[in-house]
């Protein structure tokens, strides 16, 4: 499965809140084993775009960044125009998942009285798995 960076981070977290929900062992396995591999992606992204506010933050006295009010580093005026693009070329490089896939007919046959009923946004992620 082919995520951009910034599908990766809304997958994350939609896929987080299906790993809560009660469904079949084999929907249950896949979820985890994709979130762990998606997990793993994210912290390298995560480490990415540490280095690029590192790069790009405006430094105190003292050699320490300036937090802004939304907990993020300022970036210097000189600085915006290439973060940006370094941000958005970021945030749009792809990762590719193995897919952990499991059978369609499982979503065909969801039996709400065994597990719990799901979001149209919730089967659209599961559909995410199968496809």
């Amino acid at each position: 499965m082919k995520l951009t960076n910034k599908e990766l981070i809304n997958f994350l977290n939609k896929v987080a809140t299906l790993k809560d929900k009660k469904v079949p062992m084999a929907v249950s396995r896949a979820l985890i084993l994709t979130h762990k591999e998606a997990k793993e992606n994210y912290e390298i992204y995560e480490e990415q775009l540490r280095k690029l506010f590192e790069d790009h933050s405006l430094r105190d006295d003292d050699g320490n960044p300036v937090i802004e009010e939304n907990g993020f580093p300022r970036i210097k005026e000189d600085s915006i125009e290439t973060f940006n693009t370094s941000l958005n070329e970021l945030l749009a490089l792809e990762v590719d998942l193995v897919d952990h896939k499991f059978d369609e007919s499982l979503l065909d046959n969801w039996d709400e009285n065994k597990y719990d009923a799901l979001t149209p946004d919730e089967v659209e992620t599961l559909l995410m798995l199968i496809n």
